[in-house]
């Protein structure tokens, strides 16, 4: 038995290791690539220093860049921080006297985040924070004012991001520009607020004071926040406000999130075994959210899970772990998700060695690059970073189509002689949708990514949907992959009575601004909701209707969404569903 540790941020994990049996998966195409010249490794340990270690990939502008604990890369000298382009590691001046957590790239400029104490414009070369005060050489530095814990990069200067305020030396985890702001998360942020504050290039807003959070995430419109140690996972709502269980919430939090744009999935992994609270789903340590239903990926995980990527369209998770959860199968701190076999695969040997620990990875020219404590990947030498290739999807795995309804819906009623649903499809970039209705029926909403079709006669139908999308990786082949859908539609003489004009159901104003009113009348004895969705179809919220008239005011200037679909529910069943478009 062995251990090791990790410390990611200001978490530090433990973790045991045992000599079982390797779990044997193999490709020949898939590898490691060797850095036979170190021109991808950090400082080197000796038996005065640690090896150097990363913290943070990012890549913009076709430049990768790199964050982390070390004085060299590539033996190029480069304080803390540095990028990679045309085939060459260039330092960013001085420096950064202290660890990035997060960057962003935004108007020609990359800012940056984290726990350090000011970025560097010149000076001597200076050795890592590893290494003891007094081997620090400070003569002509010369620091720019106002950057602890904020700056941004011109290309060739560093700047701060305002010259009137200082961030506490430990303050930013983690910074996203949503909504022509940038959202800094930490704990004591700038004096001004506790938890997520933005700045707009200008002012500073959204002062929230709630317990630190340590990750940032956009998805459907929705600014996300979220945080492991302290279990929070909320969604803002604007003006400091926040939904503490969005999507029907976690039960804990995560350390990151991320969205494959190509099926629309939500993943969060962090520290957690439930999702879903109206309904608990067991899932450890990591789930998936489609944008209507939580997803379980099982009980046999790893933890902990401190970064998520899209590589060839399978999920690629990296941590601090050298096993699942089964204690046999070997991973060694990175894996590959495959949801047909609904198991992790691991890399190779994985990443050994050092501190231990994968903290990010990121796909720069059709490669992952991995970053941590480590010193070995895949066997071979690989201080700090690493680069592991996998040959393109020629199988479409990439490609997961579904249909959703609103409200998750099978079961619809006619009103009138006839009733409309709408269908949703996840995949929001393919070249194009065949959908059958399972009625015989064709017109032009047969192509569209999410048709309202009108059904006229009770019955089962088999809905489906044939999506075919380009290859990631060779844009001039596609790949067809078909969603099934079982819906029942049933005759009602009591919602034969529903309409528009016997209900009085009134929307306005539509289009609007900001907020819109319903109006509705309850028949007696009753029960009813207002249901709203985006544009994807995902739930926001609802609102209780009272027997007889209803004035209810719908904050939609809240949301970030420009489409709200307002549904009427009336004993649980559907009966109306109307779209209410909101400009700027």
């Amino acid at each position: 038995m062995k251990y090791f540790t990790i410390k990611y941020r200001n978490f530090l994990f433990i973790l045991i290791t045992f000599n079982f049996s390797l779990f044997t998966f193999h490709c020949s195409a898939q590898h490691w690539v060797p850095d036979t010249n170190k021109k991808f490794s950090f400082d080197a340990p000796t038996s005065q220093f640690l090896a150097g270690t990363g913290n943070k990939l990012y890549v913009a502008k076709d430049t990768l860049y790199i964050s982390g604990n070390f004085g060299t890369i590539g033996n190029i000298r480069a304080y803390c921080i540095a990028r990679y382009s045309n085939g060459r590691w260039d330092s960013l001046r001085g420096g950064i006297y202290g660890v990035v957590n997060a960057m962003q790239y935004v108007n020609g400029y990359l800012y940056v985040g984290g726990f350090f104490q000011y970025a560097i414009q010149q000076g001597a070369y200076l050795p890592t924070p590893y290494y003891p005060p007094n081997m620090i050489d400070f003569m002509n530095i010369i620091r720019v004012p106002h950057t602890t814990g904020t700056a941004k990069w011109d290309g060739n200067q560093w700047y701060s991001i305002d010259t009137t305020v200082d961030c506490a030396y430990s303050c930013i985890y983690d910074l996203l520009y949503f909504n022509n702001k940038f959202y800094f998360a930490g704990s004591n942020l700038f004096g001004m607020a506790w938890g997520m504050i933005s700045f707009d290039g200008t002012t500073w807003g959204d002062k929230c004071i709630t317990s630190g959070f340590t990750t940032l995430h956009t998805y459907h419109q929705d600014l996300l926040a979220g945080d492991a140690s302290w279990g929070l996972f909320f969604r803002y709502l604007g003006n400091t406000q926040f939904d503490s269980v969005p999507y029907g919430g976690i039960y804990g939090g995560p350390y990151c999130m991320l969205t494959d744009t190509i099926n629309d999935f939500l993943y969060l992994a962090g520290y957690f075994w439930w999702v879903y609270r109206p309904k608990p789903i067991e899932s450890h340590w990591i789930a998936m959210y489609d944008g209507y239903e939580w997803h379980s990926m099982g009980t046999n995980n790893f933890h902990p899970i401190l970064d998520m990527k899209i590589y060839r369209g399978y999920l690629y998770a990296g941590g601090g772990s050298y096993v699942l959860e089964d204690s046999i199968t070997r991973i060694n701190n990175i894996a590959r998700w495959d949801w047909d076999n609904f198991h992790w695969f691991p890399l190779d040997s994985g990443v050994t060695g050092g501190m231990g620990g994968v903290g990010s990875m990121e796909i720069f020219h059709d490669t992952l690059f991995v970053t941590g404590g480590f010193t070995i990947a895949g066997g071979d030498s690989a201080i700090g970073l690493a680069r592991w290739y996998a040959p393109p999807d020629t199988c479409c795995a990439f490609l997961r189509p579904m249909i959703h309804t609103l409200n998750l819906q099978d079961t619809f009623y006619l009103s009138q002689g006839q009733v409309a649903v709408q269908f949703f499809n996840n995949n929001a970039y393919a070249e194009s949708w065949q959908w059958d209705f399972g009625d015989g029926t064709e017109d032009v909403t047969n192509t569209y990514k999410d048709p309202l079709h009108t059904y006229t006669h009770a019955g089962v139908y088999q809905v489906n949907v044939a999506v075919t999308h380009k290859m990631l990786d060779d844009t001039t082949r596609t790949c067809t992959k078909t969603a099934t859908k079982r819906i029942v539609v049933l005759q009602s003489s009591e919602m034969e009575a529903y309409n528009e004009e016997s209900l009085h159901f009134i929307i306005y104003p539509n289009p609007t601004t900001g907020d819109f009113t319903v109006e509705c009348t309850l028949p007696a004895n009753k029960t009813g909701l207002i249901k709203t969705y985006n544009s994807y179809g995902s739930y926001l919220r609802e609102f209780p209707l009272e027997t007889g008239c209803n004035h209810i005011v719908i904050p939609a200037g809240q949301w970030f969404t420009n489409v709200i679909l307002c549904g009427l529910y009336i004993d649980g069943k559907q009966v109306l569903v109307k779209k209410v478009v909101k400009s700027k």
